[in-house]
């Protein structure tokens, strides 16, 4: 596996925990695309682990937004 890039099962969790933290968020995918600044479509791809795989980077940023999505309330 690459450093920094996140496939398989780890993806399919990742994508899951993404999913589940934006629906506890109450926001949808065009709101948390704006937030951290990655595509409606690629977050949408995350989501559906309809992507071979992903950068760490990117994981982190849509975490990162997620969470100050949180703070926000």
């Amino acid at each position: 596996m690459e450093k920094g890039i996140i496939t398989g099962i780890e993806l399919e969790q990742t994508a899951n925990l993404i999913k589940r933290k934006r629906y506890n968020r109450g926001i949808n995918q065009e709101t948390l695309a704006r937030i951290s600044d990655i595509s409606r479509s690629k977050i949408a791809r995350i989501e559906s682990c309809n992507l071979k795989k992903i950068s760490a980077e990117e994981i982190e940023t849509i975490l990162n937004a997620l969470n100050a999505q949180e703070t926000r309330y």
